[in-house]
């Protein structure tokens, strides 16, 4: 067993990522609501749901193993009828055995882009240098040409405080990558 998570930790460290990263926040893949027998409850959309937010959850929770000082960072709030994609995302990663701890929610974003002004505000506040950015690969070019023009973007949705100094510090990378390592 700990030759597996040695060899698993070996793989995630040959990634393009930094070695001690100061976070991993986690961009919002969705969720959906269920129907069991103890009720209706929401949960991360699934790869046949189309957004993938369970392998973004499993991912992060790979990387959190990997880099146990990390915090993690839940996002967003679309519907104001259900809870955050934050909140749920908490609750999956405490069950893949996260320490709640650990684990940072800001349900303020509502898409993409607000979730990485999120993530940038987390950064100033917390003095986050490096944070690792978790989504999946089929997002992965959407989000790098918002962050490559993040000060375009920032004056068009007028937020009234560019972060652009930070922007250098955050590193994406693909679920897909994380779990095939």
């Amino acid at each position: 067993m700990i030759e597996h998570l040695t060899q698993a930790h070996d793989r995630v460290l040959e990634l393009d990522l930094p070695q001690n990263p100061d976070s991993i926040a986690i961009l919002s893949g969705g969720i959906k609501k269920h129907i069991r027998e103890e009720g209706e409850m929401y949960l991360p959309t699934s790869y046949k749901d189309g957004l993938g937010g369970k392998g973004r959850i499993i991912a992060a929770s790979k990387l959190a193993e990997v880099f146990p000082n990390s915090p993690l960072l839940t996002l967003s709030h679309v519907d104001p009828d259900v809870p955050s994609q934050a909140e749920i995302y908490h609750q999956e990663l405490v069950r893949q055995g996260i320490d709640t701890s650990r684990i940072i929610k800001d349900p303020d974003a509502y898409n993409t882009f607000s979730e990485l002004v999120a993530i940038q505000r987390q950064a100033q506040l917390n003095a986050w240098k490096n944070v690792i950015v978790v989504t999946n690969n089929y997002h992965l070019p959407r989000t790098s040409y918002m962050l490559e023009h993040f000060e375009d973007l920032a004056r068009k949705f007028q937020l009234a405080e560019p972060l652009q100094p930070h922007m250098q510090a955050l590193h994406l990378v693909g679920a897909e990558d994380i779990l095939s390592a």
